[in-house]
């Protein structure tokens, strides 16, 4: 078996019995409506603070160094397509990352823009 294809079984293998690593939930603390103000009134529960919350940008503190100024774009593929990606990258000793990068210059070339990413 040539380097290469002992290289490939090998990522394969793991491929197979790696488990995605787990992120815990980011939780939103709700917000404790306030004491109604004598008897029988009823008070509505501000919800701003929670909207806010939600729709609020990690810090940077939260981030890691290497995403700083950066953006996520992902899309849902077919396994088989998944699967031939990273064997793409084992083939070719890239990351994931640096494969993205060269498919989006590729694809940006086509459309007659600048290559960026």
């Amino acid at each position: 078996m040539s380097d290469l294809s002992s290289r490939i079984a090998a990522k394969a293998k793991e491929m197979k019995t790696r488990k995605p690593p787990v992120e815990p939930p980011r939780l939103i603390t709700p917000v404790a409506a306030p004491e109604p103000k004598g008897e029988g009134r009823a008070v509505s529960a501000s919800t701003d603070n929670v909207t806010e919350a939600a729709t609020r940008e990690p810090t940077d503190e939260a981030r890691p160094a290497y995403r700083e100024g950066r953006r996520n774009i992902s899309a849902y593929h077919t396994e088989s397509v998944f699967r031939q990606f990273k064997i793409l990258a084992a083939e070719t000793d890239k990351t994931v990352q640096e494969l993205h990068r060269e498919a989006l210059n590729l694809l940006f070339r086509h459309h007659g823009k600048p290559p960026i990413a």
